[in-house]
């Protein structure tokens, strides 16, 4: 279909005082915003910790929308007014949207919005709403409807000032731009503020955990209930299990039962290897040392360990204190990380008597409930902002085929 054959439609939610106005219309980016570009960052002036002016890498712009709800606040390097006439760089200024525009972080199509004046390195680019026809925040959602994958080309992905300004997107006049932005604003002030409670609770959990578990080179914790005074006694994982074994369990559609790869369910398998409750340990990979409690009738695949505690230990116990430990020291294998079984059998843990054990784990498993009710909120309302959007952006005839 052509650009002219191209319907352009109204959203089907529009605030009463735009309802029966004008259409969106179809323009081009650069119509819209002005697009930046980044500048090379001499490795002679990076490590500065502190200064002026964050200088964004892509690495920035991703902890800015993981950790940040968008918002770009900080980096990891600095520099001041005279290593800017040094670049002979344009700032990057306030309201702006910054994103990858090449190699993988590309692909994830993560937006952050400038919140400070600041630079951006040469695998970054940034849009500047024009003054009288766009919103900053509106161009900091739109942005958020365009798939980048679908513009870039070459080996490594990317994209460049002439492709991303000939990029077509709808938008209504200024003023219903801003009664969107401001909508959307101040439902994503709500996960973000949803996101920081989440993230304390991690915090704090981590943080009790340090305290109720022995820490490296200890044999007792820092912090233990009034009720228990009897010393933890160190063992072996491997006296405490009845196995310590890899899965064997391979992926067929028309299984029935579950089948658990490194971090998660990944599809069916015709085999029931284990029964109860067990503890997945990563093997192999990136994810190596990643912990998954799996419950029921279940396979494993060959890149997972499996725990199986004996019925003298808790395994609610035993999960937590894996995760306690910085597990990441007993992977080895630069080219392929790895853990193995027998390494797993000759880790050292304190033991303490069974009613302490219980009274751990039932202190921090009832925080991880916690933690799932709020990481469960902010998922509804990521939800919420997600439909919202697609009700308050129109789409054309050739984006519904």
């Amino acid at each position: 279909m052509s650009n002219k054959e191209k319907s352009v439609l109204v959203p089907k939610l529009r605030f009463p005082e735009f309802q029966g106005g004008d259409a969106w219309g179809e323009r081009l980016l650069r119509e819209v915003c002005s697009v930046l570009q980044g500048y090379g960052f001499p490795e002679a002036l990076q490590g500065k910790r502190s200064g002026k002016y964050p200088f964004c890498k892509v690495s920035d712009v991703s902890r800015a929308v993981a950790e940040n709800g968008g918002e770009l606040v900080a980096a990891n390097n600095y520099v001041d007014d005279d290593e800017l006439l040094k670049l002979r760089a344009k700032l990057i200024p306030k309201g702006a949207t910054v994103f990858a525009k090449i190699g993988e972080a590309l692909r994830l199509n993560r937006r952050a919005y400038v919140q400070r004046s600041c630079l951006i390195d040469n695998n970054v680019t940034g849009l500047k709403a024009i003054d009288g026809v766009a919103d900053d925040y509106f161009v900091y959602l739109l942005s958020q409807l365009i798939d980048l994958n679908m513009h870039c080309g070459g080996a490594v992905p990317s994209v460049n000032k002439s492709t991303l300004e000939e990029i077509e997107v709808i938008v209504p006049g200024p003023v219903e731009q801003a009664r969107i932005a401001d909508c959307l604003s101040s439902l994503d002030e709500l996960i973000a503020a949803q996101s920081r409670k989440v993230d304390a609770l991690k915090i704090h959990k981590k943080g009790l955990m340090q305290q109720l578990f022995p820490r490296e080179g200890e044999t007792q914790p820092r912090l233990r209930f009034p009720e228990f005074e009897e010393p933890w006694v160190e063992s072996k994982l491997e006296d405490l299990c009845e196995s310590v074994s890899s899965g064997r369990d391979q992926i067929d559609s028309e299984g029935l039962f579950d089948l658990y790869g490194s971090t998660s369910i990944i599809g069916k398998t015709k085999n029931s290897s284990f029964n109860g409750e067990r503890i997945l340990v990563a093997r192999v990979g990136a994810n190596a040392g990643m912990l998954t409690k799996a419950k029921g009738s279940f396979g494993v695949t060959d890149n997972t360990l499996v725990v199986s505690p004996n019925q003298l230990i808790d395994i609610d116990f035993i999960f937590h204190y894996l995760g306690s430990i910085n597990i990441n020291k007993l992977i080895f294998g630069s080219g392929q990380p790895l853990i193995t079984g027998s390494i797993l059998k000759n880790l050292p843990i304190q033991v303490p008597v069974d009613a302490e054990q219980r009274r751990v784990s039932a202190c921090l498993s009832s925080l991880d409930a916690l933690i799932i009710a709020q990481s469960s909120e902010l998922e509804a309302f990521e939800k919420h902002k997600r439909g919202l959007m697609q009700q308050l952006f129109p789409v054309t005839a050739e984006d519904k085929e």
